[in-house]
């Protein structure tokens, strides 16, 4: 039995005489908001409303306390216990029951449940939730143990076990929300229930697959027999049933053979548009009365994480079912910072994830894990998940045996949580703590206690726990301090290009195993920048900048736009020419990677999403609008694609196929005048064989640059197959140097279904990255931000809604092309504008930092410390 406690609460500050209404689960902020003491600081982050706003400073420094009143029947105590149920409070709190304290909580990703029968009463009763303030905490605390100065946020905020960005990051302002963040209820256990559950599978040479099933099961106080009976119902409903055997005491153990399974493949790999789940049931019995049950739905595959030492050095690639992956991704950020998991937006989100082409998101040590229906949610969608533990840039106090003791049964519940999803590929220790250690010189203690507990002791749990592969950090080397810069072992942060200042070509130097970090920050949206700015066309506003939380943002986006185009007019022409910037560097990135097939085996760039708005390096706005990044990774990332590189003075085109099934395509590569004439033409008849990166066709530029001196063309491929057509186009030139001719281009309009607009596209001349913009309801389009070529026509989709208007549809649709962008400086103002940009203190010391390549690991050393680990693990 379950008695929901959600809805409607009671909430005051500890220094409030009275309490006001809210609404459980949530957030004092949304609580405050409700109550209009404060704004959404994620979307107003003005001095009024955060820093001189009296009542956004005792959000997170006073205590709260959250009251609910509620019934129980007589019935509903009969049970032999009665647990009171929390599954998030955030963070420090008291649970108090009719006055008398059940007990603390000190830790955002561990659940509350505590019996508490004997403090229950028939009728009414009263829950009290007394929640600490986060920020006093970590202030006082950190006053007692002085901690590694936090580059991202406030200094300290490793003592509290909360999302570490909540106190602010370079992607996210400082919004320490505290509440009762997901369900609470009671739940009624009789006689005995199932503590823990656990499967594990094996993949026979058959073809078959063996389900070892354990269930934990714990009795209370009573000497009567239990019974369990494990099932799986598989995706065509067909059942297999089995009786536990209890192997020890308390411990029931069954295995289930499936013949003939469908298996669970990323989406990339497959062709249904949901991906087969197998449901398990484990029931508890006693004599005929089920007391207890599990439920979990699983994928049947087998993941396989190799990295072992190579021909390189050490690898970092999965294999599902036999087949080598190339993962193709984005680093995820939870985005209820001071609101609470919706699930429509999380569906909206992976929606996009799948738009994008992409197989796998990491979620990142400075945020948290996942609601539940996340993890339902990639299992069913085909999408792996990278999750790292909450860990991140800084130096934690694991010498504490509290904080110690605290942390390993959050790592030992998260593993035991989440291990049944076929989307979890990977746990991580933490992000980038090695890296950033060196800075700790004075706080040797906190280094000291990093190895044994991020390459030890939480491998340990993983391992006991699960079969989920682990790594000890990311970005991954060889040992502990050795190799986590190198790319020829682990995974690989890339920041030269952006922190240091590099060209995005610069990434076309490095070949890193896996790449799981790197990008490119851009503005927001037009109509984000129109909320910030308002009627303000200035790129160096000060409102503009209150929003910019990382280390010289505003000037680096101008040094990376003004590359490629001098400086626009106004401000919907810098919002353009950033994410054009921002695309054209993924693509520089994630083409090369791809093309390096199989020595790099995947990457994921930075970041996915937003979390309020403002600047980042996300690909899709808080607003949910896809930037052109976005839509450039949706080509770059396509199972099968065409790519152009343009290296050493000629032209060379590649094709891609992460499909399990060879391809016969035709290849036709052209170099063209804006025009449209043809300066170069090429044909082939090719095989895409499953799983390869190859480079099909390589054209020099000299009989380019004989009939077109100035350059003034572009290079064009198609690749054609039964499923369809796949293009890429390359500039010969960047765009400020390329004197684009203005197209004047055509649209026909065609409602195919209710609300669901076809746009047919063409143009007289080349056009530039066109760009539609949805003045009407915001909607993404089908594609957005591509190249148009004469004589050939472009057709894309929006859905509109059904009371969509007819009339007046091109002023409600504007499009924009590079040529387009109205400019007010030249090239000599760009130069001037970027060397200013590189003097800034925090840019010039960065430049310095990133100049060099790191050297890779000898294979003699990457052996020797694999051999060194085998020893331990021995």
């Amino acid at each position: 039995m379950k008695l929901d406690l959600n809805g409607k609460w009671q909430f005051k500050s500890s220094r409030d005489a009275s309490f006001f209404d809210a609404v459980v689960p949530g957030t004092n902020f949304l609580d405050l908001i409700r109550l209009d003491r404060m704004k959404n600081p994620l979307v107003d982050v003005s001095p009024e409303n955060t820093r001189d706003n009296e009542w956004f400073f005792r959000a997170g420094t006073d205590d709260w306390i959250y009251r609910k009143t509620f019934n129980v029947s007589e019935d509903f105590l009969k049970a032999d216990k009665v647990f009171l149920v929390l599954n998030k409070i955030d963070t420090l709190a008291f649970v108090v029951l009719n006055d008398r304290e059940v007990d603390h909580s000190e830790n955002a990703f561990l659940p509350f449940r505590r019996d508490v029968k004997s403090l229950l009463k028939p009728g009414e009763n009263v829950l009290e939730v007394r929640i600490c303030g986060p920020v006093a905490f970590v202030v006082g605390a950190t006053k007692l143990i002085k901690t590694p100065k936090n580059l991202n946020g406030l200094s300290g905020d490793v003592h509290i076990r909360k999302p570490a960005f909540h106190f602010g990051w370079d992607f996210a302002p400082f919004a320490p929300a505290s509440g009762i963040r997901e369900d609470v209820y009671l739940e009624t256990a009789c006689g005995a229930e199932i503590s823990d559950f656990r499967i594990s599978q094996k993949h026979n040479s058959d073809g078959a697959v063996t389900l070892s099933m354990t269930a934990r099961v714990e009795r209370y106080n009573t000497t009567d027999d239990f019974s369990t009976f494990f099932s799986v119902l598989s995706p065509d409903k067909s059942e297999f049933n089995a009786k536990g055997i209890e192997i020890e005491n308390g411990l029931f153990k069954a295995d289930i053979e499936i013949k003939n399974p469908e298996l669970w493949w990323t989406r990339d790999l497959s062709d249904k548009p949901e991906q087969p789940l197998y449901e398990v049931v484990v029931s508890l019995s006693r004599g005929d009365e089920v007391v207890d049950g599990k439920i979990v739905k699983i994928g049947l595959r087998d993941l396989v994480f190799d990295n072992s030492p190579d021909e390189i050095g050490k690898n970092f690639r999965f294999t599902l079912n036999g087949v080598p992956l190339f993962i193709k991704g984005a680093n995820y950020v939870p985005p209820d910072v001071t609101d609470v998991f919706d699930r429509e937006k999380c569906r909206r989100l992976l929606s996009d994830v799948e738009f994008m082409n992409m197989n796998m998101i990491r979620i990142f040590g400075g945020s948290g894990y996942e609601n539940e229906f996340f993890y339902d949610e990639c299992d069913k969608r085909g999408i792996l998940v990278w999750q790292d533990f909450p860990f991140a840039c800084q130096g934690y106090p694991l010498f504490l045996p509290a904080f110690m003791e605290n942390v390993k049964k959050e790592a030992e519940y998260q593993v035991k949580r989440l291990h049944f999803h076929p989307s979890l590929a990977l746990f991580c220790g933490n992000n980038e703590i090695e890296a950033m250690s060196v800075n700790w010189m004075f706080f040797s203690r906190y280094i000291d206690v990093a190895e044994p507990f991020f390459y030890y002791d939480l491998k340990k749990i993983v391992q006991e726990n699960s079969d989920v592969a682990y790594i000890p950090g990311s970005p991954s080397g060889v040992s502990y301090m050795f190799g986590y810069a190198a790319d020829n072992v682990g995974d690989a942060h890339i920041w030269a290009v952006w922190h240091g200042m590099k060209p995005a070509t610069y990434f076309k130097k490095r070949l890193p195993r896996f790449a799981s970090e790197f990008g490119m920050m851009s503005l927001p949206s037009e109509n984000s920048m129109k909320k910030i700015l308002g009627d303000d066309e200035n790129i160096n506003s000060k409102k503009l900048k209150a929003r910019d939380f990382s280390q010289a943002g505003v000037g680096k986006i101008k040094y990376y736009t003004l590359e490629r185009f001098n400086a626009p007019k106004d401000i919907s022409g810098w919002v353009y020419a950033s994410q054009i910037a921002q695309a054209e560097g993924l693509r520089e990135g994630v083409s090369h990677f791809r093309r390096n097939k199989p020595t790099v085996n995947g990457t994921i760039v930075w970041q996915l999403n937003d979390v309020f708005e403002g600047l980042s390096w996300s690909v899709r706005d808080f607003d949910e609008s896809i930037k052109a990044a976005g839509y450039y990774l949706r080509r770059y990332y396509a199972p099968v694609a065409v790519n152009i590189d343009a290296v050493d003075g000629g032209f060379y085109v590649h094709t891609f196929n992460d499909t399990n099934k060879d391809i016969s395509a035709k290849l036709t590569f052209k170099v063209c005048n804006y025009d449209g004439e043809v300066l170069v033409e090429k044909h082939s008849d090719i095989t895409l064989v499953a799983g390869e990166s190859k480079m099909q066709l390589a054209q020099g530029m000299a009989i380019v640059r004989n009939q077109n001196k100035r350059l003034r063309c572009f290079a064009y491929a198609e690749l054609e197959t039964e499923d369809g057509k796949y293009t890429d186009t390359r500039l010969v030139r960047r765009e400020k140097c390329a004197r684009l001719p203005h197209p004047v281009i055509k649209r026909e309009y065609d409602f195919i279904r209710d609300g669901v607009l076809k746009i047919t596209l063409s143009t007289d001349v080349f056009a530039r990255g066109v760009f539609i913009k949805n003045n009407i309801n915001g909607a993404n389009f089908s594609d957005n931000f591509f190249d148009l070529v004469p004589g050939e026509t472009k057709e894309i989709t929006v859905n509109l809604g059904r009371t969509c208007p007819i009339n007046g549809l091109d002023e409600s649709l504007p499009i924009t092309s590079a040529a387009d962008i109205e400019i007010k400086g030249n090239s000599a103002d760009a130069f001037f504008t970027r060397l200013f940009v590189s003097l800034h203190p925090v840019n010039f010391f960065n430049r310095i930092y990133y100049r060099k390549i790191p050297r890779d690991v000898r294979k003699r050393i990457v052996a020797f410390f694999d051999e060194q680990e085998k020893e331990k693990e021995e």
